[in-house]
Order: C-alpha cells, then sequence, then structure tokens
C-alpha cells in the first residue's frame, strides 16, 4: 500500500520540476482534469450569475463557489512556485502572469470591492491555451501557418486595399448628398468593414444613384475575399492533418500495461516501472 502510494507521488524529477508538469502521472491526470473542469465550468457560472437578480439570490453561494476555484488556482500557483527552478522566469513567464490573474483578483476584491476585479475573472479562460501544447494536430496547424505566410499577406494586403479604396470613393460620392450617414472617412471604413463581412446593417446605405450602381457591383467582392483566406486555411488543415498522420505513423508509443507510461515505440521495457513488452530470449 505504501509502495503504490509513493509511486503515485514519484515523477521525472530532472525532466520536470513538478508533479503537475509530468503527463505520466496519476496525479496529473487528475489534477489536469479537475482544472480543466473549473475553467469550462465559469463560462457558465457568469451567465446564470447575470440572469435576472440570481447574483443577489445566490450571492453568497456564488461567493464561496468563487472562494473554492479561486484557491484551488492560488494552491497550483503556490506549488508550481515553490518548485520552480528559475523563480524570477516562473513570475513573468506569460502563462504563469494568466494563472495569477486568475485568481488575484478575487482575494483583491475582498479588500476593496470594486467591480473592474470581478470582470478579470475572465483570464480563467485563457487557461485553456495550455491544451495547445497537448493537442499535436494543433501544433502542427501553427507551424503550417508559417508556410502559407506569403499567401495571408497577399490576401489581407488586397482586402486592406479595396477597404480604403472603397471606403474613401464612398465617402467623397455621399458626403454631400442630403440625408446622408457617411459623415466621415471613418464611418465609410466602418460600413465597407461591415458590407464586406455580408453583415449589412442598414442604418447606411448609399442614396446617389451612381454609388448605387458601383456598389450593386463591389458587393460580391466580400464573399470572394473569404472565399480566398478560407482556401487558405482549408489547406494549413490539410497540411497540418497529413504531417501528423505521418508523425503518428513513425512514432508510435507503447502503452505500458502496469503503470500506464507511453514509452517509445522501440523501447523493449517500460523506461518508468521496467516491465517487459516481451520476454526476452538468452
Amino acid at each position: 500500500m505504501v509502495e503504490q502510494f509513493r509511486s503515485v507521488l514519484t515523477y521525472n524529477k530532472e525532466q520536470y520540476e513538478n508533479i503537475l508538469d509530468d503527463p505520466n502521472s496519476n496525479i496529473w491526470r487528475f489534477f489536469d482534469m479537475c482544472i480543466l473542469v473549473l475553467i469550462m465550468f465559469f463560462p457558465f457560472l457568469l451567465i446564470f450569475e447575470s440572469i435576472w437578480n440570481n447574483s443577489i439570490r445566490y450571492g453568497v453561494e456564488l461567493l464561496y463557489f468563487d472562494a473554492f476555484v479561486s484557491s484551488a488556482f492560488m494552491f497550483e500557483y503556490m506549488y508550481r512556485f515553490v518548485n520552480s527552478r528559475n523563480k524570477i522566469k516562473f513570475l513573468f513567464s506569460p502563462m504563469r502572469i494568466i494563472e495569477l490573474l486568475s485568481f488575484l483578483p478575487f482575494f483583491l476584491w475582498l479588500v476593496a470591492v470594486w467591480d473592474f476585479l470581478k470582470l478579470l475573472r475572465i483570464t480563467r479562460l485563457f487557461r485553456v491555451f495550455k491544451l495547445v501544447k497537448r493537442i499535436p494536430l494543433t501544433d502542427w496547424f501553427i507551424k503550417s501557418l508559417k508556410n502559407y505566410s506569403d499567401e495571408y499577406k497577399a490576401v489581407f494586403t488586397l482586402y486592406a486595399m479595396i477597404l480604403f479604396l472603397g471606403s474613401f470613393f464612398v465617402y467623397y460620392l455621399e458626403k454631400d448628398v442630403a440625408w446622408t450617414g457617411f459623415t466621415s472617412l471613418w464611418l465609410s471604413m466602418w460600413w465597407w468593414v461591415v458590407t464586406m463581412s455580408t453583415v449589412w446593417y442598414w442604418d447606411m446605405s448609399p442614396i446617389s444613384d451612381l454609388w448605387k450602381l458601383i456598389w450593386s457591383v463591389l458587393v460580391f467582392i466580400g464573399p470572394i475575399m473569404w472565399a480566398l483566406i478560407w482556401a487558405i486555411t482549408i489547406m494549413v488543415f490539410m497540411e497540418s492533418s497529413e504531417n501528423d498522420n505521418i508523425l503518428n505513423r513513425h512514432t508510435k508509443l507503447k502503452e505500458c500495461h502496469r503503470c500506464r507510461t507511453l514509452n517509445p515505440r522501440i523501447a523493449n521495457f517500460c523506461l518508468k516501472c521496467g516491465e517487459w513488452f516481451y520476454v526476452p530470449h538468452d
């Protein structure tokens, strides 16, 4: 019993700073799942709190739950900080700053009841970005984006040129027309972006016959531009998926049936517990 308890608390100290960073640890799996559930449950809590007078009727219950979540995040942060090798680097790491902001506003709010401190709780959702490292396909997608950076630059440059030129012409064709809504170049740009995104708020529309004729032709440019952007994005997904499949074919891992540790494909025994994957011959 004692040996099983010790095996649960052991982790690779040479490769990882603490047990919460070791993906082969059972405690890591349990704690990571609990943190993920709290993060994903948080938006529903905000929605529930904003409905009618729930923040008043269930104020005490919401306060206790928020205290529980903030305390869990605080204990995790403090544990990682105590076991970190470089504490200065730990404090200024972007992900650690997000972890700090996930619980610190609550305790500051207890001292000084300011509404904007409660607003900072939304930073808890940014902790989901930690999952990106554990999804190989997402990692390949980010790397593949760099290969198509020139295509994205060309499309967005063309989009910006159409935006500025279109806004310029619509402003100078409509600014002297009576009852026009294009009273500034800024409003013309806003209208052009909305139009190209096919949303079309009808609070502003061309009045002059010339611009109505031009607009009826240019209104099809927006869907074409978005089609180009999505076409490039699909190509990125296809390349990242192909790279991920190639990686999985060549680097399949062996899972130890005893301790559930993932080992390299060429391993003959578990690197953690020493369990043989086959009976060696003399």
